[in-house]
């Protein structure tokens, strides 16, 4: 089941993120292992309370413009909220696309919990955002967020470079899958 505002999964439950949503989700962003995919090296590691706060400000404000963007989600049956995916507007090699992002603390990673939010961000992409395709990308050596987006019907489509860190871009169509 999904709306804009709110998606379930068969283990998960989003719903679009709160300034609460910063202690959750600095578990996630300060995670060392985590920031090591998302702002390699010279891109700062780990993330500050107070990084992790503008993150939530950009995702809700993402949310007001352009009315999706990413959740928080949490598991139907604890409620613990360790992971964040969803859709927002990205420049990715140049280019205006709308990206399908996750991010999950590592104490959970290999429990397919992103390609279940993955699959659910295209279905909404699809389905009630009315896209015609989705992008995913990562650095190139991380292999799990590759097959991530493999799970999730992305095809590979080419690499770039993105803040002096070799990448690869996915794309996804809306009949692919």
């Amino acid at each position: 089941m999904a709306t804009l505002d709110h998606v379930e999964t068969a283990r998960l439950v989003g719903r679009r993120p709160v300034p609460e949503d910063v202690e959750a989700l600095l578990t996630i962003y300060a995670d060392e292992a985590v920031a090591a995919w998302l702002w390699p090296g010279r891109l700062g590691g780990v993330r500050t309370r107070k990084q992790v706060t503008e993150i939530v400000e950009v995702f809700r404000a993402h949310w007001r413009a352009h009315g999706f963007g990413p959740w928080v989600f949490s598991d139907r049956d604890s409620g613990a909220a360790l992971r964040c995916a969803g859709l927002r507007h990205e420049v990715v090699d140049g280019e205006a696309e709308v990206e399908v992002l996750w991010a999950v603390a590592s104490s959970r990673w290999g429990e397919g919990l992103a390609t279940e939010m993955a699959e659910a961000s295209v279905r909404v992409a699809f389905d009630d955002v009315r896209l015609d395709d989705v992008v995913a990308f990562a650095v190139s050596d991380n292999l799990a967020s590759q097959g991530v987006m493999r799970r999730a019907g992305f095809a590979f489509e080419t690499e770039f470079e993105r803040d002096g860190f070799p990448c690869v871009l996915h794309r996804r169509g809306r009949t692919a899958g």
